[in-house]
């Protein structure tokens, strides 16, 4: 319940975000980086199971609403870290995709931004992966270690990246403050259902992970961040390049 609250938080949060001033577009690539390939490793989960033959593998990428769902705040957020607006002239019914000059205030969030030297970023991706990887209990040829590898590393990477966008402007931004919160009180929901004594069920195979302790400290720092500090400001201003 609290991680839809969040991904509903989320999702508004991108459809009405119209500057990128506190945001991290680093981070928000992996993210969205992250996000796709939960996606792609979800239909060849579905289509393994299923015994699927390619063109069936297609209709299950283009026809399943419960899959398309995890993938539509990504059009938001390249929408976002791109400026893309969209207008419409009253001479054509045509609209037309703009795209907008960073701004001065942008400008200055992006500098901030890039001062995380690339070649960590790419040292913290490798290592991620590796440990994540390692951790996977899973059959080593399945599509969850893909995932391991790849996915939650990005995925990590984009929210640690955030995090420290933040610290360096004194402002909280890349979702509302609430969301977090909602994240760390599902991560703890999601954990205390593993805990034996409590609930009738306990499978072992599917206890508390190396992952859920990542997402669960990450989240807590967010939800700190959200209630220090003021949430940055998305009022445009005029000095564009």
């Amino acid at each position: 319940m609290f991680l839809f609250l969040e991904w509903i938080l989320n999702l508004h949060y991108w459809f009405t975000c119209s500057s990128t001033v506190g945001i991290s577009v680093v981070g928000t690539k992996c993210l969205i980086f992250a996000i796709l390939v939960n996606y792609a490793v979800e239909v060849m989960k579905t289509g393994h199971n299923s015994g699927l033959g390619l063109s069936d593998w297609i209709s299950t990428a283009l026809g399943r609403p419960f899959l398309y769902s995890s993938t539509i705040p990504v059009i938001w957020m390249l929408k976002t870290i791109k400026r893309v607006s969209i207008s419409r002239e009253s001479s054509s019914w045509i609209p037309k995709l703009h795209i907008s000059r960073a701004t001065h205030t942008e400008r200055a969030s992006d500098r901030f931004d890039s001062q995380t030297p690339k070649i960590y970023i790419v040292m913290a991706y490798a290592v991620l992966g590796i440990l994540l990887a390692a951790c996977n209990h899973f059959d080593i040829y399945t599509v969850y270690l893909f995932n391991s590898a790849v996915g939650l590393p990005s995925y990590f990477l984009g929210q640690s990246l955030q995090i420290i966008l933040n610290f360096r402007c004194k402002t909280f931004s890349g979702t509302y403050r609430l969301g977090p919160w909602f994240m760390f009180f599902g991560v703890i929901l999601t954990m205390v259902q593993h805990i034996p004594n409590l609930f009738d069920h306990y499978n072992i195979d599917s206890g508390w992970s190396f992952p859920t302790f990542i997402e669960l400290l990450l989240a807590g720092i967010l939800a700190g961040q959200a209630a220090t500090y003021p949430p940055a400001s998305q009022q445009e201003d005029s000095d564009a390049e």
